[in-house]
């Protein structure tokens, strides 16, 4: 399946520039990321946020690439840890993939908010979800607002939702975050 990663990245960035709180947002896009070079990324940015887009298995894996340019599932625990040794910094995590609920349960342990999508997700949809949900951040609302503008967005582009999108929080507390004070 292809994926239209970068129409996707190209609405996160044109929400940003739109948004009347842009300053408060920096958004360092890594695409292509190779398996080995994901704790680097991390360690360098300190990402509040992080979105994933690509593609997820129906074992709950994402999938990325290694350094042969080969696919590498790496399933729930795996990315669990590497989120729990994260969680000071990252408040939120967006995997647009499909069938990545499950891993966002997992990363949920650590992380007070995950986004992750409960089946397989159309590139229409998953864009419409990340531009609505993105927009709702950048106006000052919560995690859980912003996450119905996503729900919404899909619905006035015309793209159902069919419950597809999950917002997997600790407790209403987190839910209610807000990036922009």
């Amino acid at each position: 399946m292809i994926l239209y990663l970068d129409e996707e990245l190209y609405q996160i960035e044109n929400e940003i520039e739109m948004a009347r709180h842009r300053e408060k947002f920096d958004l360092e896009p890594k695409l292509a990321v190779r398996v080995a070079d994901l704790t680097r990324h991390f360690l360098k940015h300190e990402p509040d946020i992080v979105h994933f887009s690509g593609h997820g298995s129906k074992s709950s894996s994402l999938i990325f690439l290694n350094n042969q340019r080969k696919k590498q599932s790496i399933p729930p625990s795996a990315l669990a840890e590497l989120f729990k040794i994260l969680s000071k910094k990252v408040k939120c995590v967006v995997l647009n993939a499909c069938w990545s609920e499950e891993q966002g349960k997992a990363i949920a342990k650590h992380v007070d908010n995950v986004i992750g999508m409960s089946r397989e997700i159309e590139d229409e949809a998953a864009i419409s979800f990340a531009k609505g949900f993105y927009r709702g951040l950048l106006d000052g609302r919560t995690i859980s607002e912003s996450f119905d503008f996503g729900i919404v967005q899909m619905g006035l582009m015309g793209v159902p939702s069919q419950e597809v999108p999950q917002l997997i929080s600790k407790n209403d507390k987190t839910k209610k975050f807000r990036f922009i004070d």
